[in-house]
């Protein structure tokens, strides 16, 4: 079997590649229509306005048959058998794959127009998987072969091959009305696990992970770790942190600027950073609209210029915002999305059931300040009422076994699992100390919205640098005032930041009561009847206080 983590094509697809590059791509695809049509195209669901954006921007074209070739090889076959279309999530096509010898893997293509940069977020992701699996020791999927440059493989896109994971999905667990709490304390349990093994693991810079050869020469001259990691930690020969692939650095039109893109050595250098982009692609795309964004943005302050000064008084806030303990400083990788489709976990009966055996999905991932990385994972945050709180909130997380109590309740299981990882995660010191930090909420909260300032609208992110400047001035004496919001402009920007809160608050009141995910996508089976609702859905909308309509094509889109 080739060497599964190669950066170069496998010695067996070495010495034939060449040969059979112009046979196969010249290669005609039995049923051209039906490879369109199930393989290329999105058909997962439907999006009830911007639909033909997100169709194009999730069409991915490629050699069908040259695929089914690397693979056949890659798993000692003879041939491929069948290849499924199995799953579609926002940035890749994914496909179970088996052969004449019953071999069977998983294929995933990424739609580059949105699932980041070429070559790099593949190239990082497949050396973020290796590393984790094989350095970390952490539950993550092999993988067998991949391209991470569409134009060096016969396929004509990038592509990663792994190993099946057979097992069931954590939210089918958590559904299923058999499960008991203390079977889903196992995968809390693990999953706490895995997270302080990241968070013991420092990295010299901010950026994401790559295979030595795959950053700059100047790059594979640093450091892999940071001079405090443990001396046991492999990999140093392997590894380099390279450019960020974070989303926002890359996500829409961003992708075509020229920007400060990491790795960065110091948080305060990976914080301005994200500013710079943000205020180029402002002067760059942020175009005036006629149609606004899904929560409507002020049309007092809605220019570029505007948005950029904001950012400027971000940068201002920096230095006085960024924590002096290294502790919480120290660069980890984290998972970027754990919510319950990428958790496998073991469905045994016989005392394993809840394990975890897979962490799927790396696509993105970063290496960033601890301060912003520890959080909980979404499968298994709670954000709703203290009354679905099980009653044995402070007891360990064994002791959640109260059938009675919880029930089958979504709501009561989602609350128990945020308290079962809330005790788990307390034994992990580094993360606890980082929830610690006086300005912690501020820095995350302007992190988190520093790159959505034209989409979430000028007095949300406004909002957000008032908060912070006032607990600077309340707390630091070294702080040096702008102010955000002069005393004059108080009650006008409280007036407009309630209205952005009113309008977010319809759009998500529409959004839940048609069943919509995003951007207005819905499953076809409920696509007809969302589309015979929306109109009077609109006919109730009140754009003089709302804003304009929101579920209209033409509104603002991430792909944008």
């Amino acid at each position: 079997m080739p060497k599964p983590f190669s950066t170069k094509l496998s010695n067996y697809a070495a010495s034939i590649i060449s040969n059979l590059t112009d046979k196969i791509n010249a290669a005609r695809l039995p049923n051209p229509d039906r490879y369109e049509d199930e393989i290329f195209s999105y058909t997962s669901g439907r999006w009830v306005y911007n639909e033909q954006k997100h169709v194009e921007s999730h069409y991915i074209s490629f050699n069908v048959s040259a695929l089914q070739f690397i693979a056949t090889k890659a798993v000692g076959a003879d041939r491929c058998t069948s290849m499924l279309k199995i799953a579609e999530g926002a940035s890749n096509k994914v496909f179970l794959m088996t052969f004449s010898n019953s071999a069977r893997v998983i294929a995933r293509i990424p739609c580059i127009g949105v699932s980041g940069p070429a070559h790099l977020t593949t190239a990082s992701e497949v050396a973020t998987m290796d590393f984790a699996r094989t350095v970390l020791g952490l539950p993550v999927p092999r993988v067998i072969h991949y391209s991470s440059r569409a134009k060096s493989t016969p396929v004509g896109s990038e592509f990663i091959l792994m190993d099946v994971i057979d097992d069931m999905e954590f939210h089918d667990l958590v559904r299923r009305s058999d499960t008991a709490l203390n079977e889903l304390g196992k995968t809390v349990r693990d999953t706490a696990e895995m997270l302080k093994t990241l968070c013991q693991t420092p990295f010299s810079q901010i950026g994401s992970l790559y295979y030595k050869e795959d950053v700059s020469l100047d790059l594979q001259t640093r450091p892999l770790y940071a001079e405090d990691a443990p001396t046991a930690l492999g990999g140093a020969d392997r590894f380099r942190i390279g450019p960020s692939v974070g989303s926002e650095f890359w996500k829409g039109s961003r992708r075509h600027l020229l920007v400060d893109r990491g790795p960065w050595r110091d948080m305060a250098s990976y914080a301005i950073a994200a500013a710079r982009c943000q205020q180029m692609w402002l002067k760059v795309y942020a175009i005036p609209r006629t149609l606004i964004g899904p929560v409507g943005n002020s049309t007092v302050q809605e220019t570029p210029a505007a948005h950029c000064a904001l950012l400027d008084n971000f940068i201002h806030l920096i230095p006085y915002l960024v924590p002096k303990d290294d502790r919480i400083l120290r660069s980890i990788l984290w998972h970027p999305d754990l919510n319950g489709s990428n958790i496998f976990v073991n469905d045994s009966t016989f005392g394993s059931r809840g394990s975890v055996i897979a962490f799927i999905d790396w696509q993105a991932s970063v290496c960033a300040p601890l301060i912003l990385q520890a959080r909980h994972p979404p499968s298994m945050e709670y954000v709703g009422g203290i009354d679905d709180l099980p009653v044995h909130a402070t007891k360990a997380p064994e002791t959640y076994i109260d059938p009675e109590t919880i029930g089958t309740s979504r709501r009561a299981r989602k609350a128990a699992l945020h308290q079962m990882f809330e005790q788990r995660i307390k034994e992990n010191d580094l993360y606890r100390h980082s929830q610690s930090f006086a300005y912690r909420d501020y820095l995350v909260s302007l992190m988190y919205c520093v790159s959505g300032t034209w989409s979430d609208g000028y007095a949300w992110f406004r909002e957000n640098l008032y908060r912070a400047e006032e607990a600077l001035r309340l707390h630091d004496p070294d702080y040096i005032p702008l102010p955000v919001v002069p005393r004059t402009q108080l009650a006008m920007h409280q007036a407009q930041y309630k209205a952005t809160l009113l309008r977010h608050h319809h759009f998500e009141l529409i959004q839940d009561s048609l069943g919509l995910v995003g951007e207005g996508w819905v499953g076809h089976e409920k696509y007809d009847g969302v589309m015979k609702k929306l109109p009077g859905h609109r006919k109730e909308w009140d754009e003089e206080r709302l804003g304009p309509w929101p579920f209209q094509d033409g509104t603002w889109s991430v792909e944008d």
